[in-house]
């Protein structure tokens, strides 16, 4: 668990931030937050975190019911993924 600060509204509180919480995952051996983060953009459904230093975030306050095993499920087929050989 990480603290994260949110946007309030789209644009109606400019410069308003909302405090809350998130759970950090690092991204060691993934090679990059953008490149786990583009992975769980392609799993189905499609999974949004937000990034900071080597850690994905996923913000507690957008979850719903039933995500966490959404989550967990991208994560695996992201596991996958990574660990193919690349062909060239």
């Amino acid at each position: 668990m990480v603290r994260v600060e949110d946007a309030v509204g789209g644009g109606a509180f400019p410069g308003r931030m909302l405090p809350g919480w998130g759970v950090a995952l690092s991204v060691e051996g993934w090679g990059s937050a953008g490149r786990l983060q583009s992975m769980l953009r392609r799993a189905r459904p499609p999974v949004v975190s937000g990034a900071r230093e080597n850690e994905v975030v996923f913000h507690v306050r957008t979850l719903l019911p039933g995500d966490g095993e959404l989550i967990a499920a991208a994560l695996s087929s992201a596991a996958e993924l990574a660990a193919r050989p690349c062909s060239k």
